[in-house]
């Protein structure tokens, strides 16, 4: 199986080996990405809205794929604001019981993550991404 984005969150590619589900989303491509990126966060939320937002979506096509896969693990790998993206993801998919690894390049702080899971993070010193 593969699969490539169309909605929700653009720049995302889902590939199946074994049993193992490798989700990839990417960064910031366009102007919308970066308006997106730069809205201010409201004092009631605890993670950036729009990237939860294109999380969410993407918990549900994750959960989907898996089931159809037959996947029992669940690799997320995401650059930059895609990166934020798959955290928040992984956030979510812990307490439905998946097993999940997450790897992000420069990814910033998506905000406050609830649950725990293995994260390899890569950043470049001196990244204007704050992470």
């Amino acid at each position: 199986m593969t699969d490539t984005g169309k909605d929700g969150l653009e720049g995302w590619r889902a590939t199946v080996s074994g049993n193992t589900l490798i989700v990839y989303a990417e960064g910031s491509n366009h102007e919308n990405d970066w308006k997106r990126n730069f809205r201010p966060w409201p004092r009631v939320s605890h993670q950036h809205p729009q990237w939860r937002k294109m999380a969410v979506w993407l918990v549900w096509e994750i959960a989907r794929w898996a089931k159809e896969s037959g996947a029992t693990r669940i690799v997320l790998h995401g650059h930059s604001m895609g990166g934020a993206v798959v955290l928040i993801a992984a956030d979510e998919l812990v307490p439905m019981g998946y097993n999940v690894y997450v790897v992000t390049y420069g990814a910033p702080k998506p905000g406050i993550l609830r649950n725990t899971f293995p994260i390899t993070q890569y950043r470049r010193s001196g990244d204007l991404v704050p992470s």
